[in-house]
């Protein structure tokens, strides 16, 4: 069994689309979920607890429900980076958050285009969906945005190594 902790702040997003979420995860996996205010408990064989418990993670992690089932196709993959690893100032973390989101979103829509990635931003955590690859490429602009370089400089150097690598 696996059990996934469901933070107070998901629990009305999870209170209204929880058992939705549930049966069609449930469907898609063939394991049990049952779903409670703190914690959601995955019953199955190992695979399925697996793949279950990562679709529920993004979608606590503010992923939107189309883009969490994502997680059950082959090769598509979650990622979490926490700012917190970076530092414990809040200031700083909220002037990384805002590098890599842009005005209006604009630097994150950015970053998910050109890396064919999903991004997720809430709290300290930067959270990812996307192949092994995608999310390498991603985090590498991630990494080059909090260390302050101007953004359409990311942008050139992530297209780059897309077209060397030929990342999709």
């Amino acid at each position: 069994m696996q059990l996934v902790p469901l933070p107070p702040n998901r629990a009305s997003f999870l209170e209204k689309k929880g058992e939705k979420i549930k049966r069609k995860l449930s469907e898609s996996t063939g394991a049990t979920i049952k779903l409670f205010k703190d914690r959601a408990e995955i019953e199955g064989e190992s695979e399925q607890e697996w793949l279950a418990s990562q679709v529920i993670k993004a979608v606590v992690l503010g992923f939107n429900e189309d883009e969490a089932f994502k997680l059950l196709s082959p090769n598509i993959f979650l990622e979490v980076l926490d700012l917190k690893d970076l530092t414990r100032s809040k200031k700083k973390i909220e002037r990384f958050k805002s590098r890599i989101i842009g005005r209006r979103g604009t630097a994150k829509k950015r970053l998910e285009e050109i890396t064919s990635t999903v991004f997720s931003i809430r709290g300290t955590k930067i959270s990812l969906i996307g192949s092994f690859e995608a999310i390498k490429l991603a985090k590498e602009g991630v990494e080059k945005l909090i260390a302050g370089l101007p953004h359409n400089s990311v942008y050139k150097l992530l297209r780059q190594i897309k077209m060397k690598k030929g990342i999709k």
